[in-house]
């Protein structure tokens, strides 16, 4: 079994530390952003098994990159 790869699009870094630390300790791979912008040029980069996306971020809304998500992979889940 291989374990998921995990996108965190997050910009509150108290949240964002705490999720680092939990994904660390369970041995998730994963990376972190808090920006939207990053966080598209990942995605054309890597395919992840899970993105987790905040709401608001500072140069964007998270709901447009998950109705992008739903576009391109569909198969991917989002949270």
């Amino acid at each position: 079994m291989t374990t998921p790869s995990v996108l965190v699009v997050e910009n509150d870094p108290l949240l964002t530390q705490s999720l680092k630390n939990h994904c660390k300790h369970k041995g998730i791979a994963a990376q972190f952003t808090g920006k939207l912008s990053k966080a598209l040029d990942l995605l054309e980069e890597e395919k992840f098994s899970v993105v987790v996306v905040d709401r608001m971020l500072d140069d964007g809304d998270g709901i447009d990159l998950v109705e992008y998500l739903h576009d391109i992979s569909p198969q991917t889940r989002v949270l």
